[in-house]
């Protein structure tokens, strides 16, 4: 089963959805760490690659990322 993490992040208003990783690349991602482990990951990801911006939430999809309208 895949599983994407998305993150919303935010700088000031401007807000965008960011892929930040897939169970295809890390097999140890899943629903269950999507809900426990990921808000420090996601913390440190976010600090390293995109300082000045804050993590505003985060969701777990299961298969492919779907573009939202």
């Amino acid at each position: 089963m895949l599983v994407v993490v998305i993150a919303t992040i935010c700088f000031g208003m401007d807000c965008r959805d960011v892929t930040v990783t897939s169970s295809r690349q890390d097999p140890t991602i899943n629903m269950q760490w999507c809900g426990n482990a990921a808000p420090p990951a996601l913390s440190a990801w976010l600090a390293e690659n995109w300082p000045g911006y804050r993590l505003a939430s985060w969701k777990c999809q299961l298969g492919e990322r779907r573009m939202s309208t």
